[in-house]
């Protein structure tokens, strides 16, 4: 896939997402700590309520699985090879649809997704698609917001359920997605909200990654410093055997040593390397369905989870950090105050207990 011809289509693309002029940025005067302000991101729809949670959405229900999204930019087949989306009739469609109605309102947009179901799906079998977020939480250009989505063959599953090779596809977008935000000098940062409960933040309940493309966040820069002063965290982790849950041919999932909630799991490759196109993406993978399927083991259900992955030369080693949400340990006041975190599990109990559970 050539780089300029996705960020033609991209471009051509645009038109098709809902970007308020409300959205904005505010730092913080105490902390410096960087707050998105999205008003209208309360107007998306949202399948995710604590009254529901567990509620099976049907197919035909699914904006990602009945293809009510925005264009296709490009997708991965069932062989883990990326291909570009040429077809134009998704964006013919969307433009005629938006004529004569008032674009300041965000129904106007979910009105649009029901004329695309037919033209935003690639024409032979894929695992992923990545298309644009509807409604973006970035607002300056060149940030981008994406969303990649599965076949619809894999509707509602839970990430460790998935076919390798659907999982394997995402990875391999988050690889494209990177090389795009490297060409532009910005950051892609890779994430799945997941486990279908109020907890993990996903306003759609199917699996399904995002990427955003910004520049280096604030925390990148912490962790870069720390590095060149400290050499490489994640490395130092990698090598205690006592905090090992889990080891492939080149990815290990670790019980995270400072975690933010209980049983945070991080998972890095062995080699210390910063970007994401070095990596196999089955091995990545396979260490991810594996971090959930031990956390399964241990709670006796699917929380809610986040992963959140760190890629690029700030980094210089790449990790993702895998977070459950149960509520053993939600932030409170002094949590607040303080900036410091309290959990109740220590890490060398957690990975002793999940490498019995592997086993």
């Amino acid at each position: 896939m050539e780089l300029a011809d996705l960020k033609r289509r991209i471009k051509a693309s645009q038109f098709q997402q809902f970007k308020p002029k409300s959205l904005f940025k505010i730092e913080d005067p105490i902390t410096g700590r960087i707050v998105l302000v999205s008003p209208n991101r309360e107007t998306r729809h949202a399948e995710i309520h604590r009254e529901d949670v567990g509620t099976t959405r049907k197919r035909e229900d699914c904006y990602y699985c009945s293809g009510k999204t925005p264009s296709t930019l490009f997708y991965v087949d069932n062989n883990k090879k990326l291909k570009f989306m040429e077809e134009t009739r998704s964006m013919e469609t969307a433009l005629a649809s938006l004529k004569g109605k008032d674009k300041s309102k965000v129904n106007t947009y979910y009105k649009m997704l029901e004329n695309m179901p037919s033209h935003t799906f690639p024409k032979e079998r894929w695992a992923a698609r990545t298309f644009l977020n509807l409604v973006p939480s970035l607002t300056d250009d060149p940030e981008l917001s994406l969303v990649i989505s599965i076949s619809p063959a894999d509707h509602y599953r839970h990430m460790h359920q998935l076919p390798k090779r659907v999982l394997s596809a995402i990875v391999v977008s988050w690889q494209a997605i990177e090389k795009l935000a490297s060409s532009n000098r910005l950051v892609a940062v890779p994430f799945i909200n997941g486990g279908k409960r109020a907890g993990a933040g996903q306003s759609v309940s199917c699996f399904h990654s995002q990427v955003y493309i910004t520049k280096t966040p604030l925390l990148y820069k912490q962790i870069a410093r720390r590095r060149k002063k400290h050499g490489c965290g994640v490395c130092r982790i990698l090598r205690s055997r006592s905090l090992t849950v889990y080891t492939n041919r080149e990815f290990k999932v670790m019980a995270h040593p400072a975690p933010v909630r209980n049983h945070s799991l991080l998972i890095a490759p062995r080699q210390c390397v910063p970007q994401l196109e070095t990596i196999d993406p089955d091995a990545f993978a396979d260490a991810l369905k594996v971090s959930l399927r031990a956390i399964k083991s241990l709670t006796g259900v699917v929380p809610g989870y986040n992963v959140a992955v760190r890629c690029g030369k700030s980094i210089g080693h790449i990790h993702a950090e895998f977070v459950p949400k149960t509520e053993t340990n939600t932030p409170a006041g002094f949590e607040e105050a303080t900036g410091l975190t309290l959990v109740t599990e220590p890490p060398l109990k957690v990975a002793k207990l999940l490498r019995k559970l592997l086993s």
